[in-house]
């Protein structure tokens, strides 16, 4: 969460993203919702992962997390990975903790769950600039469904506690946040891949 120099949860993007909502009238939550469901009702590596710390309760923890958006930051950070590749973060959402271990998931409309492209963002320029470069969340290109799923799997991940938070200054930040996206890609992107022909 952001305050005292720290930034919300950064979620990993590497580089088009068209204004939300996007094409046709289908409401983008409900129909990645549907299929984030689906994959942790299956069995799966994903649903095993989630799984992970002894509690068979992720899918009904799923479907009982409030998701909501704010209008947040949309711009991305550049930065070279370990293997040398240029990569960035866009801030796609946040988990928000609630009594009793529960949570939410918020979207920010400006992120990759919602938009193509973003803004691009220097560490030594205070603002944005004009420039706006296609974003991906992972292997996903954003606004699709496969950034949607990744993205709402990453946030309620932090909320079963399957993965670190995504917390500290932006340079930390950031890279946790990729970290934690590559993890939870690493379990998921078959159960994805095979959601993506089902929605």
């Amino acid at each position: 969460m952001a305050g005292n120099g720290e930034y919300r949860a950064w979620q990993w993007v590497t580089a088009f993203l068209s204004p939300w909502p996007g094409s046709g009238d289908e409401d983008p939550i409900e129909r990645a919702k549907a299929a984030v469901l689906a994959i942790l009702g299956g069995d799966n590596p994903c649903a095993d992962f989630f799984s992970k710390n002894g509690s068979n309760d992720a899918y009904k923890d799923f479907a009982t997390s409030p998701i909501t958006t704010y209008n947040g930051p949309n711009y991305y950070t550049p930065f070279v990975d370990a293997n040398g590749k240029l990569n960035a973060y866009l801030e796609n959402g946040f988990m928000k903790p609630g009594p009793g271990g529960t949570g939410a998931i918020e979207l920010n409309q400006n992120g990759a769950f919602f938009q193509q492209s973003a803004y691009e963002f220097k560490p030594d320029v205070v603002t944005p600039s004009p420039r706006r470069v296609p974003a991906y969340a992972r292997s996903f290109r954003g606004n699709t469904l496969g950034a949607q799923i990744l993205t709402m799997l990453h946030e309620f991940a932090h909320i079963e506690g399957v993965i670190d938070p995504d917390n500290g200054p932006i340079s930390q930040a950031a890279t946790k946040s990729g970290n934690n996206t590559a993890l939870v890609e690493k379990n998921c992107l078959t159960a994805i891949q095979d959601a993506l022909k089902a929605f």
